[in-house]
């Protein structure tokens, strides 16, 4: 940030003297000196060179604040049927490290403990996210939470380093408001997968009950055949 700052400063100082510079010369030299137009075009080839250099910069800058990890919380509704999640996607460019959500106005569990990714008090929420890597943590059912908060806008900030140990502070703002009286989901998908995943429980249920019925018969015809030898 120094180093942009001292760039800037560079540049302007530049563009400041090129001004004066053709104010001066015309004014002490005179319109008609040869000499008043020589620094003239001088000062405009620094002036053009500012602006290239200031555009130049722009872009530098740019490509830097893409290779720095930029990790971003949000609340999840979409991902999981009927489950509510807060995940946090780091859409930068490098990996960020020791993340930690510092709480404004917590999100809560439907117990009312607050949402962390971390049991630990003191360790990181999340050691370590690489660029475009997602991790979420289990809120609760969602139409609990609606019937248990009236309000579902949380805030906080982000707290994290880069590879280099330097530490950054993101302020956040996330809410669940808007799902409250929206359509969730905009298909079926989410519902038929849902079911579809409910199959393999439901078979062995079913399975459970076929063993039972089964060994009840095995019983009933091992009495009538006992009944049968007796008489």
């Amino acid at each position: 940030m120094v180093s942009r700052i001292l760039t800037r400063i560079g540049l302007i100082c530049a563009f400041s003297i090129a001004i004066i510079a053709i104010t001066a010369s015309l004014i002490f030299a005179g319109v008609r000196s040869g000499e008043a137009w020589a620094t003239v075009a001088a000062s405009l080839a620094v002036i053009t060179s500012v602006f290239s250099s200031w555009s130049s910069q722009r872009v530098l800058e740019l490509s830097e604040d893409a290779q720095k990890p930029y990790p971003y919380p949000s609340i999840d509704l979409k991902g999981r049927y009927e489950l509510m999640q807060l995940c946090i996607v780091n859409t930068g460019g490098s990996p960020a490290h020791d993340i930690r959500i510092l709480w404004k106005r917590p999100l809560l569990h439907p117990d009312g403990s607050i949402v962390r990714f971390a049991e630990i008090s003191d360790a990181p929420d999340i050691p370590v996210l690489l660029p475009h890597e997602s991790t979420s943590k289990l809120v609760g059912v969602a139409h609990e939470m609606y019937a248990k908060f009236e309000n579902m806008n949380y805030s906080g900030e982000l707290s994290f380093t880069d590879s280099s140990k330097r530490r950054y502070k993101i302020p956040f703002y996330i809410s669940a408001e808007s799902y409250r009286s929206s359509l969730t989901y905009s298909q079926e998908e989410p519902r038929t997968h849902y079911e579809l995943q409910q199959i393999p429980n439901e078979i062995k249920r079913l399975t459970a009950e076929v063993r039972s019925l089964k060994g009840a018969l095995e019983n009933l015809d091992s009495i009538r055949n006992i009944d049968q030898s007796a008489s």
